[in-house]
């Protein structure tokens, strides 16, 4: 249940990332990627998540309906200058539910849709996370307790997605 915890609002993790990343394969802090707007690591001891007991994050691409983001890993530095992680990797897929504004900004989308199915096919916590609403045509959501994480970045492929953009809030 997420009852007593902090109302958090959404945060942009990745925003109309339109090109592959550079894929950190070197896990040492000079490989991390600089925090930009909206598409760099997010701080979670910073407002407005460091209240946050467990993030939930969503997405949305533009493209059409059922075409799969072919893969994203999420990456997270440990506490107090921890190692980089592997926290999560898996695919995502477009539903049907239409992504005309952006949630966030309220920018217009063109030919957006919300995920609808996320699949986790290993990482640190791959067996610590919550699928939420998968499948169902509707938006999904990515939940997981924080722990011990005090950066957050999505590396994604965008192989088969014109856009893509992944939201994060807190509880």
């Amino acid at each position: 249940m997420l009852l007593n915890t902090a109302r958090i609002p959404f945060v942009s993790l990745r925003d109309a990332v339109a090109s592959d990343d550079t894929a950190i394969t070197v896990f040492k802090r000079s490989n991390w990627p600089t925090v930009t707007a909206n598409n760099g690591p997010i701080k979670l001891k910073d407002p407005p998540l460091h209240d946050a007991n467990g993030l939930i994050i969503s997405a949305f691409g533009t493209d059409t309906a059922d075409d799969v983001l072919t893969s994203y890993k999420l990456l997270g530095v440990a506490r107090q200058n921890g190692p980089i992680y592997t926290l999560l990797t898996g695919v995502m897929t477009l539903g049907t539910t239409v992504a005309t504004t952006h949630p966030i900004t309220s920018a217009a989308v063109t030919s957006g849709l919300w995920v609808d199915t996320i699949t986790v096919t290993g990482g640190l916590f791959s067996g610590m996370v919550e699928i939420l609403d998968s499948g169902n045509n509707r938006i999904a959501g990515l939940k997981f307790d924080q722990t011990f994480i005090d950066e957050i970045y999505m590396e994604i492929d965008l192989s088969t997605i014109n856009a893509f953009y992944a939201i994060l809030t807190g509880y």
